[in-house]
């Protein structure tokens, strides 16, 4: 199922091969625009929606 991750600065990645895509797409957005930034993977599943 496609999933959708969105950043509070309003990056938005979607995503057709799922959560763990998604999840390597959020950790270069943070490392190139949000340096210190740590999220954990539940943080991330909480910005991840079905699309």
């Amino acid at each position: 199922m496609a999933k959708m991750g969105v950043c509070a600065c309003g990056w938005t990645v979607i995503s057709p091969l799922g959560q763990e895509d998604i999840k390597k797409h959020v950790m270069i957005h943070l490392k190139d625009n949000h340096p210190g930034t740590i999220l954990t993977d539940e943080d991330i599943r909480r910005l991840t929606r079905d699309l």
